[in-house]
């Protein structure tokens, strides 16, 4: 029988507390284990992805082949940013992979920038639509029946 190969992995966690950085890291150090994979690095990032390459800089000397996050939407949510990061990552020969066995790979930049844009336009719908309820006396977060 085969043994597995021992990659060397790359955890990447990022959530809006420190108890969700925590519970992701341990279900990243379960996977590895199960998987057979060495953790070498572990990045959290508490809040935001302000500026990916501060992610690259302190990665420079590292030996990757893998990066492991729980869910795609822990890259970050900063469409265009976390896609030339994909894309920067599998230029450097480093996969990236979820707990769900997914591997994201790069976008064509024409696609990207087409989802972005509509994602702009959802974004700037929503914010208009934000004030004219506000405008309109309706509190944020309250509940209303708007039924007829």
């Amino acid at each position: 029988r085969q043994q597995m190969e021992c990659k060397r992995a790359w955890l990447f966690c990022r959530a809006s507390t420190a108890q969700g950085i925590q519970d992701q890291k341990q279900a990243l150090l379960t996977y590895c284990q199960k998987m057979n994979w060495k953790p070498v690095k572990c990045t959290t990032i508490l809040g935001s992805v302000k500026d990916y390459s501060n992610i690259f800089a302190t990665n420079q000397d590292e030996k990757i082949d893998i990066m492991l996050t729980t869910h795609a939407s822990v890259l970050g949510r900063n469409l265009l940013p976390a896609l030339t990061f994909i894309e920067d990552m599998h230029k450097k020969g480093i996969q990236i992979a979820t707990l769900k066995h997914e591997y994201i790979t790069p976008l064509s930049k024409s696609l990207a920038k087409a989802i972005d844009e509509k994602l702009h336009c959802i974004n700037q719908k929503e914010k208009e639509f934000a004030v004219e309820m506000e405008e309109a006396g309706y509190e944020e977060n309250a509940f209303y029946d708007l039924s007829l």
